[in-house]
């Protein structure tokens, strides 16, 4: 499910902007931790953080909506992505 691109090219992270407690619970359980154990259940999955088809990511969206606590814990998802993940876009 989180692979999937709807028409307009928004992916379900687009869509969980407006629930910011179910976006920073989804990021918190793909986090790693400093040993690089997953620590989430949904182990082997990744969040493709795309841009849509009006040039927005996610991020874009919570910047516009001043949501500082959901960057927060979106950045650090970010920041814990190899050099090749697909946020490398932003």
């Amino acid at each position: 499910m989180l692979y999937t691109i709807l028409p307009s090219g928004k992916t379900l992270l687009h869509l969980l902007v407006n629930k910011p407690t179910v976006l920073r619970h989804i990021c918190e359980q793909l986090s790693f931790n400093e040993d690089d154990d997953f620590t989430g259940s949904l182990y082997g999955e990744d969040m493709p953080v795309l841009m849509d088809m009006s040039g927005e990511s996610a991020l874009d969206l919570l910047l516009k909506k001043n949501d500082l606590t959901t960057i927060e814990v979106f950045l650090k998802y970010l920041s814990l992505q190899g050099i090749d993940h697909h946020s490398r876009a932003l």
